[in-house]
């Protein structure tokens, strides 16, 4: 049965609704019949009205162009003109009619989806004066920005400390880290944002999540929305993410750079990060392709050997250390003892402390844009983004039930590689001055490859056995505790591969209808074909192994209404998106699995065949979702704004095809008729300019979510399967506090205080999995603290910056010209987390204690050089937690401290795994990877021209 959900929304106020609502229903009724997540944009819009400088009478017919373009329009009767399709970037705007002299305003910044004011008012032509050149005043308040947002241009990004997408959006106010390093955007899930480069969409379609991080080299703008995202925004209930790449220059220009901590840390070769990047544009010389031009860009980051950020580090393990040990114990006179009481006794200990050698990550960053115009009025671009990386990752952890501590086991060969590419070719075309149109079509795809060296799982002995689902598959590994799952040595049984793919086309439209109205309507049409093959031994019957091949598909439209008057800006709205898994699926799994273990004694996913009798098909669900948002100004540079609207977004599609085409007993089993999960946000804001270069702001927010992903467990003939379903909830409440310096006298700043709590029913879709087969268990009513519930977040933000022949003089030299310098200090509230006694039953309420804040200060520092004519060179120092403060990210749920103080034996059960426990529990033994991380030091050199 199809769902729909719809908010009715009015306007009655005089003069706004007229012919416009007569437009947005005409619109309304195609985007209905066409049924079908549009591409953002990726332009912006200038505005303004020419005068007489002496009576203040309009000017009509006069020209308004923008310099190195062939954007521009001529001004109406009344004196007013816009542009359309301005990219994001600073621009000079030049004004030109018949006697006047000229006048032109350099330095005219414009961001995406923002209106900028450029107004003219000219004078009379004088003999001697035939050009008036100012420089444009940059407006310290946004009047047309109706949501929460901020914008950084290439330059403001270059001067941060960490200058990618993950470094902008880490300092603003409303997003905080989780335990686990992922973003939370205002109390919601990691999963729950929107990464949208170029227009478009690049999450995961198996996952939510994104992996895409650009370097600064390639990005020309990035704006973060917190809150009150537009209709043509979807796939998000928390956050839009927008990058807009740098397009190729006129002239040609480039820069290289490479930074390292190998020489500046006490580890030597063990731990090291290199990051080089490089970065090349300029005009293609193609006289058959007008304003042809190009831009590429290359990065490469390594960490080698990874740090467990242990104060106390004293690691003697190596693989060569732990051979000598087995082959001393395997010695005559060790008979009866096991390998662990071997290496206590003496004196050595297989947990890992410090770093961990012989590990590393890698990532490796391409970016490629060409665009031309065919005719005068059309412009093409083709833009290729590829992302690769390699994570070499030897140790795995084990956690015990008691306390959460971690132990590290070494595993040999144990690699990931994935694959992100996307390739985007868009089509703009200019019909007149008001109404264009853009045809994008793209290919995205993400591969995941993890496995030991590319063996495939069939080549694993004893792999399709009823060892799967009883014990490990036996490979050669060293088996300390006498468990089999509990390796320190070998090879781990574990293949899990994937391919996400999708091919998306989009159509949207702009018409600039008068000088109030700029109406929008697109839709978009997302094709996904998912590839999935996972098998894991280790503990088998916990994690089991799967593998599908699915096409699901989604279909969305939206319209939208920018009013611009004198006293308000309105941003109205509505979003409809349609969800289809495209999927058979079987309506009573427990069936299925019966029959497939009369064939298969295992029970082993991976063999035999699966019967289709008993599917059903799965039915599409579709949804309207209004948004509303409104700017408006108390005075020049003060503004009043609030937002409302609906959020829809469909769950991941490992929630909808996990074990779908293959059902096992006792996993987590999919769920093709899920519904979207939903959020309903208020939002309401004040921002006030202070001068010309100092705003403050204060947004305050409310936010409902429903039908959250959860699970249930369901009895199936018998079979008990942990099912997918929309269940959980949540509310956040919160407020942001943003004072900002602009950058002038050679400084600038940015200071934000966000206060939040976030509480809900679940942190995450399997957080209540193992509680369900409990026979007094409750399902949640009420709302606890979430695991990344941060109640107060500061981040302050400085950078300086002189120019060449700026700054005082020694000594006849300048000493500070061209030099650079940033600095970042951020402080968190700690994460919630349950106090539990030894035997991790919990003694107090869910997410009822609180771990320390935590603190960096971040430093990054340029000295720039002439070299010859237009090369120049710079020396780079960047310093990652500069106080080298110790912070701490995990806390033991038994004690509250990252140490397991006063832990005697009687503490434990009289059990194997209770002597196990407490092996790994003595006292004063300190959590493995408890502490955030220490100070690190980057030395580094940069080439440009």
């Amino acid at each position: 049965m199809k769902k729909f959900g719809l908010v009715v929304f009015s306007m009655k106020r005089k003069g706004v609704c007229g012919m416009v609502c007569k437009k947005l229903r005409a619109l309304m009724i195609i985007m209905l019949l066409l049924t079908v997540t549009a591409f953002a944009s990726t332009t912006g819009k200038i505005r303004g009205r020419v005068v007489d400088e002496a009576t203040g009478e309009p000017l009509a017919g006069a020209t308004v162009m923008i310099e190195g373009t062939s954007l521009g329009a001529f001004t109406q009767a009344d004196g007013n003109y816009f542009i359309l399709q301005v990219p994001p970037g600073i621009h000079t705007v030049k004004c030109q009619i018949v006697g006047y002299s000229d006048y032109t305003q350099e330095n005219v910044v414009v961001s995406v989806d923002s209106t900028t004011s450029v107004d003219f008012a000219m004078e009379t032509t004088v003999a001697g004066r035939e050009e008036i050149i100012v420089q444009a005043k940059r407006p310290i308040v946004q009047k047309d920005n109706t949501s929460s947002s901020k914008t950084f241009d290439n330059t403001q990004i270059a001067k941060l400390v960490n200058p990618t997408v993950t470094g902008v959006l880490e300092q603003q106010a409303g997003v905080v880290k989780g335990g686990g390093g992922e973003l939370h955007v205002r109390g919601g899930r990691d999963n729950e944002v929107a990464y949208v480069v170029d227009g478009v969409l690049v999450n995961s379609t198996l996952y939510g999540t994104s992996s895409f991080n650009l370097s600064s080299d390639a990005i020309e703008e990035m704006k973060v929305v917190t809150g009150g995202f537009n209709a043509e925004y979807g796939g998000a209930m928390s956050g839009i993410v927008q990058v807009t790449t740098k397009s190729g220059q006129k002239e040609f220009s480039g820069k290289a750079s490479y930074k390292t901590s190998r020489y500046v840390t006490e580890y030597g070769d063990d731990v090291k990060h290199d990051i080089m990047s490089a970065y090349i544009s300029g005009p293609i010389p193609a006289p058959f392709l007008r304003d042809a031009a190009f831009a590429f860009s290359y990065s490469q980051e390594m960490d080698e050997g990874y740090y467990l950020y242990h104060p106390e580090a004293n690691f003697w393990y190596t693989p060569e250390r732990m051979a000598t040990m087995v082959e001393i114990y395997n010695d005559p006179g060790h008979e009866g003892n096991s390998l662990a009481t071997f290496f206590i006794d003496n004196g050595y200990e297989p947990f890992y402390r410090g770093f961990r050698p012989e590990e590393f990550n890698r990532t490796w960053k391409y970016y490629g844009n060409i665009a031309f115009r065919p005719v005068q009025t059309m412009r093409v671009a083709l833009s290729a983004n590829k992302q690769v990386y390699h994570g070499y990752d030897n140790y795995s952890p084990w956690t015990t039930g008691y306390g959460g501590h971690s132990s590290y086991r070494y595993l040999d060969h144990f690699d990931t590689v994935t694959f992100d590419d996307v390739y985007t070719g868009r089509v703009t075309h200019t019909l007149n001055q008001s109404l264009y149109y853009t045809l994008s079509v793209s290919y995205q795809q993400k591969k995941n490859e993890t496995d030991n060296n590319g063996i495939h799982y069939t080549d694993f002995e004893g792999w399709d056995s009823d060892s799967v689902y009883s014990s490990n598959v036996n490979l050669g590994y060293l088996n300390v505790y006498d468990y089999s799952w509990l390796m320190y040595t070998g090879f781990a049984p574990y293949y899990f591969h994937y391919t996400d793919t999708a091919m998306k086309a989009s159509f949207d439209v702009t018409w600039q209808a008068d000088r109030i109205h700029q109406l929008k309507a697109g839709v978009d049409f997302n094709q996904a074909d998912i590839e999935y093959e996972y098998y894991n031994s280790l503990r088998a019957e916990l994690l089991g192994a799967d593998m599908y091949n699915v096409k699901p598909y989604q279909l969305a439209a939206y319209v939208q209404d920018k009013i611009e008057v004198e006293d308000m800006i309105i941003n109205v709205g509505a979003r409809l998106e349609h969800f289809n898994p495209n999927v058979d699926y079987y309506e009573n799994p427990g069936l299925a699995i019966k029959d497939h273990l009369e064939e298969v004694s295992s029970g082993n996913p991976l063999k035999g065949t699966y019967t289709d009798e008993g599917k059903i098909s799965a039915e599409g669900k579709t949804y309207i979702m209004p948004r509303l948002g409104i700017s408006y100004p108390l005075s020049d540079t003060g503004v009043f704004r609030f937002a409302y609207g609906h959020f829809y977004q469909y769950p991941e599609a490992r929630a909808v095809f996990s074990h779908i085409e293959r059902p096992v007993d006792q996993d987590y089993y999919g769920n093709p008729d899920l519904d979207a999960q939903k959020s309903i946000q208020y939002e309401i804001g004040f921002e006030q300019g202070l001068s010309d270069i100092l705003s403050f702001s204060i947004v305050g927010y409310f936010k409902e979510t429903s039908d959250v992903l959860s699970v249930t467990l369901n009895d199936y003939e018998g079979k008990k399967l942990y099912q997918y379903v929309n269940k959980d909830f949540s509310r956040i409440l919160g407020a942001d506090f943003t004072l900002s310096k602009r950058f002038a006298d050679h400084y600038s700043y940015d200071l934000t205080y966000g206060f939040s709590t976030a509480k809900g029913s679940a942190s995450s879709p399997e957080e209540n999995a193992s509680q369900l087969e409990e026979p007094d268990y409750i399902e949640p009513v009420r709302t606890t603290y979430l695991d990344y519930d941060r109640r107060h977040t500061v981040a302050a933000s400085f950078a300086m910056a002189f120019g060449k022949g700026e700054g005082f003089e020694l000594f006849g030299v300048k000493p500070i010209e061209n030099t650079e310098l940033s600095l970042r200090l951020t402080g968190q509230s700690g994460l919630p987390y349950t106090r539990s006694n030894i035997s991790g039953d919990a003694i107090s309420e869910e997410n009822g204690a609180r771990m320390p804040w935590t603190k960096y200060l971040d430093l990054r520092f340029s000295k720039g050089f002439h070299v010859y004519k237009n090369f120049k060179a710079a020396l780079i120092v960047e310093v990652d937690n500069l106080l080298d403060w110790t912070n701490i990210d995990s806390v033991s749920s038994f004690t509250g401290d990252v140490r397991e103080n006063s832990i005697k034996r009687d503490d434990f059960p009289d059990t194997e795994m209770g002597e196990l426990a407490y092996l790994q529990m003595r006292e004063n033994k300190t959590m493995l990877g408890a502490y955030g991380m220490p100070r690190e030091i980057r030395l580094g050199v940069e080439l440009s021209f």
